[in-house]
């Protein structure tokens, strides 16, 4: 079975996955969202990948499950600290085989937006804060790894919408009018299902 791990971002609930979900359950794929309590970007994007790692130790999966790491605007950034900062691809592959990591609409350089938000999460988020540098000097530890991002040219809450193209990962483009229609995308689905059935990468 494949399981579909998936962060959400900063405004966000686990319910912004319901379309997705309900999309990736119906071909058989097991999908979890756990709640990341970002309390609008006042929760740390380190306290966040502190809670994303304990929900990780507590899941039972099989050997022969395969995890996909999804993360949907800050949850892919959360998701690289967790891969980054925290050990996360030793603990990933602990529970099961780890098969590649997927952000949706993630701000990998930064977002104009953080500047209008008074917390530390959202404070992480304006380009070149101290924790996107973090990440870009040790984003090495992903080289080898299978990694997708998917983004929007549109993306008001990306600003600029290119800060969600990512040099070590396949980017593809989708016309979708906005942040939120991302996770409601048909189009967004197909890529990310050819793109766990494929075996190589996917030409951008």
């Amino acid at each position: 079975m494949k399981t579909l791990l998936c962060l959400h971002g900063i405004f966000d609930r686990p319910s912004v996955f319901d379309a997705f979900k309900i999309a990736f359950e119906s071909k058989g794929f097991q999908v979890i969202v756990p709640n990341l309590h970002l309390r609008w970007g006042f929760t740390r994007i380190e306290t966040a990948a502190e809670t994303f790692k304990k929900t990780i130790s507590s899941l039972t999966l099989e050997a022969k499950n395969e995890i996909v790491l999804v993360g949907f605007s800050m949850g892919g950034i959360i998701a690289r600290y967790y891969l980054q900062e925290m050990n996360g691809l030793a603990d990933l592959k602990e529970k099961a085989k780890f098969e590649s990591f997927i952000t949706i609409s993630s701000p990998h350089h930064g977002s104009l937006l953080g500047y209008g938000s008074p917390g530390r999460g959202g404070f992480s988020l304006r380009p070149s804060s101290p924790l996107l540098r973090q990440l870009k000097e040790s984003e090495s530890k992903l080289s080898g790894l299978r990694i997708l991002s998917l983004y929007t040219p549109h993306d008001l809450m990306i600003l600029p919408a290119s800060s969600s193209i990512w040099k070590l990962a396949t980017n593809i483009e989708v016309e979708e009018k906005t942040h939120a229609a991302m996770l409601k995308s048909e189009r967004v689905f197909d890529e990310i299902e050819k793109w766990i059935e494929f075996e190589g990468k996917i030409e951008s």
